[in-house]
């Protein structure tokens, strides 16, 4: 069962950690409609990486167990990707 990501929005390329119970035997999680790169922590933590090229807004996060499939109770928000340039120097 999901019960928290923390935090409750991120950009695309972020890690982000989900909350719950039964979490270690997670095979899949898919952030809006793409699947995410996870890590387990532990049965009660896992490290999710939001996939790149997502737009936007709310999206549901849902994880997938031998049980079946879990969402998470609140719409996660995906924010606008910013990009560190570095300065230019002039020659």
């Amino acid at each position: 069962m999901l019960r928290h990501a923390q935090p409750r929005r991120a950009a695309a390329g972020a890690w982000v950690v989900l909350q719950g119970t039964g979490l270690a035997s997670v095979s899949q999680v898919r952030i809006g409609n793409r699947i995410a790169r996870v890590e387990v922590v532990s049965d009660h933590q896992l490290r999710v990486l939001v996939p790149t090229g997502m737009r936007a807004g709310n999206v549901p996060v849902d994880v997938v167990n031998p049980p079946g499939r879990t969402r998470l109770p609140h719409r996660f928000r995906i924010m606008r990707e910013h990009y560190n340039r570095a300065p230019t120097v002039p020659h």
